[in-house]
């Protein structure tokens, strides 16, 4: 049965069942085969969406048509326009204060940004060597259409976890096993998570920058993909509970963590060099980096467990206490600044500090569980003092980028000294941390109202004009750096569903609920829950 829809009216999103792979609209090729399900969705969005459920189908796009061949009968059920659901269809719900705000948003970001990131199954699909786990970071290919294990992956994973349909668990075990597979075929054989692979097939590992001055080196992500690796795969379990898919990779994940700690010194500092920012120069040990290995091996800790291999479960417990020990010690034998009372960003080769009042800094060390209390109540107060910058949109890297020196500052600029998402959402688990659901809405409705503005295809950093550009006056843009980016729509939803909301799957058990909204109602089908909350107290749980 053929039918035949307006191709200026409709965008298409397909589905291949084996192997689970979504085709997203953007990049779409003009022919494909599908089956089970498929989405038509309007340009105007005050039409209705179709969602067609059937055996198989091939589309065929020409001459301003979407000729679609049904292969037996079909079902077609209406939808607003860009409905607040997963691909299945699964409702996502929100019957709380700002609800109609964050649904708005979230069913945006899901169906124009998360989506469509995916580029599988697309015109980027020519290399069947990095054909699985295929994800953008930008939906303007034409400036960075690779994908990118180093920081990337992190907020890939952590958009589609809160979401945790069965489309997006089988997403995030291909991108996981992406990763795997590049490491394997490290032609060090040092099982180095590489920065990026860009479309032709090629890969980044050893990417070099320097600074304004020239003086200054320093490699970018040298270990962040590694890092962010164990997260994923432990998010992935929570999320699937796929024992037989760490039995099979716990070689890779061990192997992953020896590439990182051959970077521990004697001393105990990570030689991490740049581990989040872009064009800040950091040549030899970085405190949040420190810590997010601390963690990473923390998880991986519990990974083991899993498979009842104490010993290795043992020895990454005590690498997780030694570097996190180690961060809170005062300088320069760690990064606690006792005359000034917070934590150093950074300590490069030379043994000197550079701080700039860094957010996470001052803030991984409480929700790690190694500041002391004196340490931690320090830290609120450094962020309380500078809350004005640090809460700009919404979650800034540092108090002081204007502090910052040539010596400091990448060639690349300054655009990395300002609001990303990625910053946003580890300040969002900070708060969380804090019992703070006060701040993590207005974060969410700061985002929320921006990403109106945007058209919610955002940019990549934000809010800088105060210090350098001044490009946000006369109705130019407030935001720098790469567009239609990925990192802001899945830290959204992240820190909506998991944090705000409070949901997510557990490590030994099916979900941990904690909510910071005080009343109201929340369905996600998609994670096969709903609930009630009165007070801040859940009452009511349903399986769905």
């Amino acid at each position: 049965m053929n039918k035949i829809y307006d191709a200026k009216k409709y965008l298409v999103y397909g589905y291949e069942k084996k192997g689970a792979h979504i085709i997203p609209a953007h990049l779409q090729p003009f022919s494909f085969k599908g089956n089970t399900i498929l989405w038509l969705m309007p340009v105007n969005e005050h039409e209705s969406a179709v969602k067609i459920d059937c055996s198989a189908y091939e589309v065929k796009k020409e001459k301003g048509s979407i000729i679609i061949d049904f292969k037996g009968d079909i079902k077609e059920t209406e939808y607003p326009a860009y409905p607040c659901c997963d691909f299945f269809g699964n409702e996502i719900k929100l019957d709380i204060e700002g609800g109609e705000v964050f649904e708005k948003a979230l069913s945006r970001f899901y169906w124009k940004n998360q989506l469509n990131q995916i580029a599988e199954r697309t015109y980027l699909r020519n290399k069947k060597s990095i054909r699985e786990g295929y994800v953008l970071s930008t939906l303007d290919t034409s400036a960075y259409a690779g994908t990118y294990p180093a920081v990337d992956h992190e907020f890939h994973m952590k958009g589609r976890f809160a979401i945790g349909g069965r489309a997006e668990a089988e997403l995030i075990k291909r991108m996981l096993l992406l990763q795997i597979k590049v490491m394997r075929e490290d032609r060090r054989k040092q099982y180095r998570n590489l920065c990026a692979i860009q479309p032709g097939g090629s890969r980044e590992y050893d990417v070099w920058r320097s600074t304004v001055s020239g003086k200054v080196r320093a490699q970018m992500f040298r270990i962040t993909a590694n890092i962010e690796f164990i997260e994923g795969v432990y998010n992935y379990y929570c999320l699937s509970k796929d024992i037989d898919f760490i039995s099979e990779h716990i070689d890779d994940f061990e192997k992953n963590c020896d590439y990182i700690e051959r970077y521990i010194d004697e001393s105990g500092f990570l030689n991490s060099h740049v581990y989040f920012e872009d064009q800040v120069i950091k040549d030899y040990t970085v405190l949040q980096a420190q810590l997010f290995a601390s963690n990473s091996f923390r998880l991986m800790s519990k990974i083991e467990s899993l498979l009842g291999r104490n010993e290795q479960s043992r020895h990454y417990e005590a690498v997780s206490q030694q570097l996190g020990k180690k961060a809170v010690l005062p300088y320069p034998n760690g990064f606690w600044d006792a005359e000034n009372r917070r934590f150093i960003d950074w300590i490069d080769k030379n043994g000197n500090k550079h701080d700039r009042i860094h957010l996470l800094a001052n803030e991984l060390p409480e929700l790690f569980g190694f500041a002391s209390r004196e340490q931690a109540e320090c830290c609120q107060r450094v962020i309380e003092e500078n809350s004005d910058v640090f809460s700009k949109f919404p979650s800034f890297v540092a108090a002081r980028i204007e502090d910052y020196t040539d010596d400091e500052i990448g060639d690349g600029g300054p655009y990395d000294l300002c609001a990303a998402g990625r910053y946003w959402c580890w300040d969002a688990e900070y708060l969380a941390h804090k019992n703070n659901g006060k701040k993590l809405f207005d974060q969410l409705m700061q985002v929320a109202a921006q990403a109106e503005k945007d058209g919610y295809l955002m940019g990549e950093r934000y809010d800088m004009n105060y210090v350098y550009y001044n490009t946000g006056e006369d109705g130019k843009k407030n935001w720098h750096g790469a567009k239609q980016y990925y990192e802001y729509p899945n830290v959204f939803i992240y820190v909506l569903i998991c944090k705000y909301l409070g949901v997510r799957r557990g490590f030994e058990r099916d979900f941990d609920i904690k909510p910071l909204f005080k009343n109201g109602r929340v369905k996600l089908a998609p994670l096969g829950i709903e609930f009630e909350v009165k007070n801040g107290r859940v009452i009511n749980i349903i399986n769905i």
